[in-house]
């Protein structure tokens, strides 16, 4: 039927129809955009609740206090920040070292299986065993271990080179000092 309309009502339809769809797509997309601010309005009113609680905390003790009081009190919490940083720089140096770990498990070659690591904390070693399929293998990892820069000792038993193949191990690896 539109092929009988001639070419003005034609171009005077395309444009009614054209309108319509870009109608709907602004609706959509305004949707989509009131949607998104509502999801989003919960927590911005958390975030300026808490902002406000904050700012009203750090004021609190300083209010009504002297000068001498306002620098007696953040001297004391620079003196308790100061004790905490402490404590977590100790628990850090003391706590098992991840990525050396990792850095034992990758110097493993393909012939070595490692079957158990223990953490010694008071000397800061690791005893790794396993099973080794040649003498070989074992002294390869060994070798990659010594030349490792984090290790400043590694202990392979004599005991453990006796076997020529399916070598049971257990070498204690010393982690160097921080």
């Amino acid at each position: 039927m539109s092929n009988l309309l001639p070419e003005e009502y034609k171009k005077v339809l395309r444009q009614a129809y054209l309108l319509r769809l870009m109608t709907v797509i602004f609706a959509c997309l305004f949707v989509c955009l009131l949607f998104a601010v509502a999801t989003q309005l919960p927590a911005y009113f958390a975030t300026s609740v808490n902002a406000k609680a904050m700012i009203s905390d750090t004021k609190a003790p300083l209010e009504g206090t002297s000068d001498v009081k306002a620098e007696e009190l953040l001297v004391k919490e620079v003196k308790d920040v100061t004790a905490q940083m402490k404590i977590l720089r100790k628990w850090l140096s003391e706590a098992p070292l991840y990525k050396d770990l990792l850095q034992v498990v990758g110097e493993r070659p393909s012939g070595v299986a490692i079957t158990a690591l223990v953490y010694q904390r008071g000397n800061s070693s690791v005893v790794i065993s396993g099973i080794a399929k040649k003498r070989d293998d074992l002294l390869f990892f060994v070798d990659a271990l010594e030349k490792s820069k984090t290790f400043s000792a590694v202990d392979l038993p004599v005991s453990s080179l006796a076997q020529q193949e399916k070598v049971n191990f257990s070498i204690t690896v010393t982690f160097k000092t921080l």
